[in-house]
Formats: C-alpha cells, sequence, structure tokens
C-alpha cells in the first residue's frame, strides 16, 4: 500500500480571515480520487486567520511562521510537500468545481507530454460576485512569449 499522497495542496494565506474557510471547504468537499495531503501555511497574519486555521486541524496540516511574503511560503510549502503533483489554491481562491482535481490528475498521468493542467476562473468582487469570466486558451507558445500572457493562474497542477 501506498502511504505517500500523489498529490500536494498548498494554500498559503496572509490576513485571509474573509476568505480562508470557504477555501478550505471547497478543498474537503471536493471529490478527489486520489490520497492527496492538503497543507496550510500561515505567513504571519495579524488578523483571525489563526484562530480559524485551528478549527480545519484535523483535516489539514497547518504550518505557521512569522511573514516572509507569498513567494516563500510558498516554496515553504514546497518544501514540505510529499506528493508527486503539486496544486497551490491561494486563500482566496476556493475551488468552483467539485471535481476540478480528479480531472485533471486523470489528464496528467494519461499523458505524459503534459506537465501542466489549468483551469478558466472566475474574478469575483470582495462580495464573491462574478466580475469576469477567464476564459482561457489552449497553451501556445506564441501566446505565453509572443503575446507575453501567462496562461497558468489559479488552479494550475504541476
Amino acid at each position: 500500500m501506498r502511504n505517500k499522497p500523489l498529490l500536494t495542496i498548498i494554500t498559503p494565506v496572509y490576513n485571509g480571515e474573509r476568505y480562508i474557510a470557504e477555501t478550505i471547504e471547497s478543498v474537503l468537499n471536493a471529490k478527489i480520487d486520489i490520497a492527496y495531503e492538503y497543507i496550510v501555511l500561515d505567513d504571519g497574519s495579524t488578523d483571525l486567520t489563526a484562530n480559524i486555521l485551528s478549527n480545519h486541524r484535523d483535516y489539514v496540516m497547518i504550518f505557521s511562521h512569522s511573514n516572509i511574503g507569498e513567494s516563500a511560503t510558498v516554496n515553504r510549502g514546497i518544501e514540505n510537500a510529499k506528493g508527486d503533483y503539486i496544486l497551490i489554491i491561494n486563500a482566496d481562491d476556493p475551488l468552483l468545481t467539485r471535481d476540478l482535481i480528479s480531472k485533471a490528475y486523470r489528464i496528467l498521468i494519461n499523458d505524459s507530454s503534459v506537465v501542466a493542467i489549468y483551469p478558466d476562473w472566475k474574478i469575483i468582487d470582495q462580495f464573491g460576485k462574478t466580475i469576469r469570466n477567464r476564459i482561457l486558451p489552449d497553451y501556445s507558445d506564441e501566446i505565453l512569449i509572443g503575446h507575453c500572457r501567462c496562461l497558468p493562474g489559479p488552479g494550475t497542477i504541476f
């Protein structure tokens, strides 16, 4: 039996009291049909984030440290990751579909030429109302390099 998770989900959070519970619950309620671990890293929050995270300790690995910034916090999560694949979900980017992770994983394992999967996403206001849908094109060097348009965004699995 495999003890190592196939997927590590990482959520960095700094002062995310308004959004972090929704994001964590979106992951925990997702239909993930592979072994995974979920790491949430509190980057020195000064609001009620730590209290909210403590409510999820039974299902989520929580790390806390002084504020070092988002990139360094994500890197710390990657250093602690045990999965073969990594998904970074920001504190204010809840999963919008319950089956995103399982569908993406199936694509990754069935096509060795694919190194990342990224979903379409929504831009929302502070109340969760959709401002604009971002429907992303399939990857192309021309779009990424020629047009300087970064395609992978929230929800990318590497």
